[in-house]
């Protein structure tokens, strides 16, 4: 909800009294989870945690049931035919590279349509790389993947370039999305099944260490899913995906236009920070003091909130 910006000018002038006395009134209302994983027993992890709650309740902290855990609100982006687009200059004043992102937002997460998020994305990572990267020399770095934001699913593709200007990259996506959907709709039914199929074994994929393993495992913490077999589960729901359902998916999230080629609305919010190459790059860096850069991207993402209505998927987790 707030920037790091917008936290440290709320630190400027905070006296030692204002610090210890916000902690103390944050630590009151404080809810704890803890993860114990490998190399113990049931009744070692009820032990710490009770040694955590005693210290804490002596602190004078504690108490905060999971059911008034405040909300984490995510932003609804409004449907437009054109991309809501925030355009904002690097803060390096000597780096020469524009990054793009665009993010198509789907909506609140269920088991089906995040693996078919999944899908879309293992399917386009390639070819938009080998069309934008290798035969378009747009940019070194150009990708596409999911994101999950607090119960939000969404696909995002990014570009960094010092070759081509943030216009021009954000046209070239979005006519790739048009290009490839012909050929995702000639994909046989083997292509198809091989990028299923690689996608069940990449989730399948043991974890290399007990670190990593952990890892997962607090992910579905910090995400309030708290599903302990989440990737054998999403492989199950992919064996259900049908080309036609992903071609369904793929018209209604990210195509710009219907199938009877009029303008359709889509939830996409592009993100342009232009460099200073000097060239095609450089192109439509707002003309701002250095010294201001922060305000200016603070005052953008307002615009943008306002423009949204600060309107939210409401409480999802």
């Amino acid at each position: 909800q707030w920037s790091s910006h917008a936290k440290v000018k709320a630190l400027e002038g905070i006296t030692v009294n204002a610090f210890v006395q916000t902690i103390c009134t944050i630590l009151k209302t404080i809810s704890v989870e803890a993860f114990y994983h490998g190399n113990l027993t049931a009744s070692d992890a009820h032990a710490a945690a009770k040694l955590i709650s005693t210290l804490i309740k002596e602190s004078g902290g504690g108490g905060l049931p999971k059911k008034k855990r405040p909300k984490l609100p995510v932003l609804k982006v409004p449907p437009s035919i054109e991309h809501h687009l925030i355009t904002v200059p690097s803060k390096d004043v000597s780096d020469p590279n524009t990054a793009i992102e665009i993010y198509f937002q789907i909506g609140p997460d269920n088991l089906r349509d995040r693996v078919m998020t999944d899908l879309l994305s293992h399917i386009l990572y390639e070819p938009l790389y080998d069309q934008l990267r290798t035969r378009d020399q747009f940019g070194y770095t150009v990708s596409t993947d999911t994101r999950w934001t607090y119960g939000v699913m969404g696909l995002h593709f990014r570009v960094v370039t010092t070759a081509k200007s943030a216009e021009e990259t954000v046209a070239r996506i979005d006519q790739f999305i048009v290009d490839y959907r012909k050929e995702f709709e000639n994909m046989t039914k083997d292509q198809y099944m091989e990028n299923l199929v690689g996608l069940a074994k990449h989730k399948l994929l043991m974890a290399s260490s007990l670190s990593d393993e952990c890892g997962t495992f607090w992910s579905e913490i910090t995400d309030y899913r708290y599903d302990w077999q989440v990737k054998r589960n999403e492989v199950l729901a992919l064996r259900s995906i049908s080309k036609d359902d992903a071609l369904e998916k793929y018209d209604e999230w990210l195509m710009p236009t219907c199938s009877k080629g009029q303008p359709r609305k889509r939830r996409a919010i592009g993100v342009q920070v232009i460099g200073v190459h000097g060239g095609a790059a450089s192109l439509g860096r707002p003309d701002i003091d250095p010294g201001d850069t922060n305000d200016y991207i603070e005052q953008r993402l307002v615009e943008f909130h306002n423009r949204a209505k600060n309107a939210t998927w409401g409480k999802i987790l």
